[in-house]
């Protein structure tokens, strides 16, 4: 099933060197700027993971060029914790030797153009590098070593062990630091390693060894390849230290095997709240993540609509009235580390300033800041003029003002759909895949892509006192899963199916929205999108129901299914 898309973006080596400079530089104005800091660490090992990808595609391996960035990444390291400690003079010592490293990468000749793959945690998930600091605080409490390797997993892993090195050197520990990307099949990855890489471990074959990722997901297998990689070489798994993003113990793995083998690792982990990371105090926060929010808008359980918890941001609700306009409490949520949230900010302010979303404070430290405005959640049953003329004025709004130069395309659309329907109605269906191909491949051939809603459901639209709001739009044309930027027919046809809308409301909204949007030919993509919606949104459902084992929400994702199901074949057989 086709249900979560990579975003990598593809940079010039000089564009990266360039960003990082003007980082560098200013932090030398402000040292303790842990923002900034943070920025430089994470972008520096974006370019690392970038250069040792493109240069090692079928095994891992070093040579000046990758020991160089190496270096730069752990004084990146150094710049970011010295910011955390506040401590000026180390952050201007670490910032003057990682200008310099920067310096002697410029004459290394580079692939012209390097994709560098976003760091999932960094971007949607509040994965933050101090909660590695504050991990590896705990590791140095309990062992004491003179020398060490670190090994960082690509992507994110290069940077988060960056960020644990510098807690070890700053303990004076000798640190050995590489990274590696394990390969294969997700469930089923195998480091492959170099005999040069093997040798360069030799002399510090006595460890410890610590391995910091993100993760682990459904199956572990990225930590287990690294096990594998080090027993084959000698090191004992006793020697071995793991630094993933959470303290599961592989509950929810694929393979009991692999969730019995990750139990028996020993393993460092930090949680959000324990990291410093948001300064409030716990009687004024409330913990709204992972579908809490839900107990805030229904009054009973049976009426909560499903949720991955996996799948959902960070969010907070701040009580007390100190913090917001008038009596409303405000509402923190995870947009994105650096320059992954502050687009979707910008994104938000519009919105709020154009009056569909509640009114916007700020952006710091990733989480947006925004007034919590009481209402209750739109239902499929009594949707009035009002409300589609606000939904036409919304979905115009969006395609007049967030238009995206690179978009899902239609063959990507194409080929998600072939999957999707194979895996979830089975076989049997390839004449009328073939005919939606060949149908639409002429009308959506030059259509235009735009940063979508992504996530229009009864739950996200809100009747407040004074009208209406949509929540949650800022981030899904940017996150991990498949839709991205579409054409707003996608967010159309979605919203079309989620409120069960037919004849006369399915009539009123589409002349209404191409009136407001100039959308001429709205109704005919709409059949295309219909079925590349429902071909996601199942694929979603499916993947969701597997992963969650028999709890409430696994059923609720089952019960979507069955709902979604007979929509898609319907769609298929329309056409």
């Amino acid at each position: 099933m086709i249900v979560f898309r990579k975003n990598d973006r593809e940079r010039g080596p000089g564009e990266f060197i360039q960003r990082l400079s003007l980082i560098a530089g200013e932090l030398e104005k402000d040292p303790l700027d842990r923002e900034r800091a943070r920025d430089l660490l994470i972008e520096t090992g974006e370019f690392e993971a970038a250069i040792a990808d493109s240069l090692f595609r079928h095994e891992d391996s070093q040579n000046r060029l990758t020991r160089t960035l190496r270096t730069v990444s752990l004084l990146a390291g150094g710049v970011f914790l010295s910011a955390l400690r506040r401590r000026v003079e180390g952050a201007g010592y670490f910032l003057m030797m990682f200008s310099r490293a920067l310096d002697a990468v410029r004459p290394f000749r580079v692939p012209q153009r390097l994709a560098a793959r976003i760091p999932e945690g960094y971007a949607h998930y509040g994965l933050y590098p101090e909660m590695y600091v504050k991990a590896a605080e705990d590791f140095l409490r309990d062992n004491s070593p003179a020398r060490a390797v670190v090994i960082g997993i690509r992507s994110i892993g290069t940077s988060l062990s960056a960020a644990v090195s510098a807690v070890l050197q700053e303990a004076g520990c000798e640190v050995w630091s590489f990274t590696i990307r394990p390969r294969g099949h997700p469930f089923n990855r195998e480091v492959i390693a170099s005999e040069e890489l093997k040798r360069a471990i030799g002399p510090f074959m006595a460890g410890p060894f610590l391995i910091a990722d993100e993760g682990p997901g459904l199956s572990g297998s990225s930590f287990l390849a690294v096990v594998d990689f080090l027993l084959s070489i000698g090191i004992f798994e006793e020697n071995m230290a793991f630094f993933p993003s959470h303290a599961g113990e592989g509950a929810t793995f694929q393979s009991e095997e692999a969730a019995r083998r990750w139990a028996g690792l020993k393993k460092y982990v930090a949680p959000f709240e324990e990291a410093g990371v948001l300064e409030f105090s716990a009687p004024d926060c409330m913990d709204i993540s992972a579908g809490a929010w839900r107990g805030s808008l229904y009054g009973r359980e049976e009426e909560y609509p499903p949720v991955n918890p996996m799948h959902e941001q960070r969010k907070y609700l701040l009580m007390d009235s100190g913090h917001g306009a008038g009596d409303n409490p405000l509402f923190l949520k995870f947009l994105g580390l650096g320059l992954y949230g502050r687009a979707k900010y910008i994104k938000s302010k519009k919105l709020a300033e154009a009056g569909f979303y509640p009114r916007t404070e700020s952006f710091e430290n990733g989480f947006l800041k925004r007034e919590f405005v009481p209402g209750s959640p739109l239902a499929k049953s009594g949707i009035s003029s009002g409300f589609l003329e606000f939904a036409a004025d919304y979905f115009a709004f969006t395609r007049n003002n967030f238009m995206e130069e690179k978009g899902t395309s239609f063959d990507e659309n194409i080929a998600m759909i072939r999957e999707n329907v194979k895996d979830c109605l089975g076989p049997g269906w390839e004449k009328a895949l073939d005919a939606v191909q060949k149908k639409f491949s002429h009308i959506l051939e030059d259509s235009l892509t735009f940063r979508i809603d992504g996530r229009v459901f009864p739950h996200e639209w809100i009747k407040t006192g004074t009208g209406y709001i949509k929540t949650d739009s800022e981030c899904h044309y940017d996150d991990q899963f498949f839709p991205r930027s579409q054409e707003m027919a996608w967010d159309i046809a979605a919203f079309i199916v989620e409120f069960g809308l037919d004849g006369g409301a399915r009539r009123y909204l589409l002349d209404a929205y191409k009136k407001k949007s100039g959308d001429k030919h709205i109704e005919e993509k709409l059949p295309f999108y219909f079925i590349a919606c429902l071909s996601y949104r199942l694929a979603y459902c499916e993947l969701s129901s597997m992963g969650l084992g028999e709890g409430p929400d696994a059923g609720r994702f089952r019960a979507a299914c069955r709902r979604y199901r007979p929509l898609l074949a319907e769609s298929l057989e329309s056409i």
